[in-house]
């Protein structure tokens, strides 16, 4: 079993259930790591928590937004940028 506990679970978003295996089995060490169309960011902010240099980037400035958003209430890091 995976598990997620630094997301947020009050804000319900949770990281592809792939990604987290990927992450969790070692398969993907920390590294540099980009997002695009990152949506509810939910992806990129699991990597930044755990130590990876991730940057979201999505077409939408309220996705983006929201993303910041999220990132805050989870105390990560990642970087979140729109193409517009």
């Amino acid at each position: 079993m995976t598990s997620c506990t630094l997301f947020p679970r009050a804000v319900g978003y949770r990281p592809r259930r792939e990604l987290v295996e990927l992450v969790e089995s070692g398969r993907i060490k920390p590294g540099r790591a980009i997002d695009l169309g990152s949506g509810t960011a939910s992806n990129v902010i699991y990597l930044a928590q755990h130590g990876f240099d991730a940057l979201g980037v999505d077409f939408s400035p309220a996705a983006v937004e929201n993303g910041r958003r999220m990132a805050q209430t989870a105390a990560s890091r990642p970087s979140l940028c729109s193409t517009t």
